[in-house]
């Protein structure tokens, strides 16, 4: 009985892989909130497509990673601030829409929401 709560007890102790790789990604959505925010706005377009979005954010020297790893961020923001970034397929192809009315500080609040929940 004694090992088994020994094991369970280490068990505990051991973050799932998955739950760490979301935390550093959350880490790095503030910067890819802020780059999105001003991207939306320069370009004075309601919706841009996901692939275009993506190489805009790679392209940041501020955040600094791959096409595929800035889509993976984008997909993340999807789900933690659905009220701010959405998508819609037109003609098979994926397009995002910003809610520029939306403050982004909600959108940093959300994610360190998100954050502070994982962490524990």
């Amino acid at each position: 009985a004694v090992v088994s709560t020994q094991s369970t007890g280490a068990q505990k102790m051991v973050r799932d892989p998955e739950k760490d790789k979301e935390l550093a990604m959350l880490g790095r959505c503030e910067m890819v909130v802020r780059c999105l925010r001003v991207l939306y706005v320069s370009a004075g377009k309601g919706c841009i497509p996901l692939s275009e979005v993506a190489q805009e954010i790679s392209d940041n020297p501020r955040v600094n990673m791959s096409t595929s790893l800035a889509e993976d961020h984008i997909r993340l923001l999807l789900k933690v601030a659905p009220e701010w970034l959405s998508t819609a397929q037109i003609r098979k192809k994926h397009y995002l829409k910003l809610n520029r009315n939306l403050d982004t500080n909600r959108v940093v609040d959300a994610i360190r929401c998100r954050q502070a929940l994982l962490q524990n």
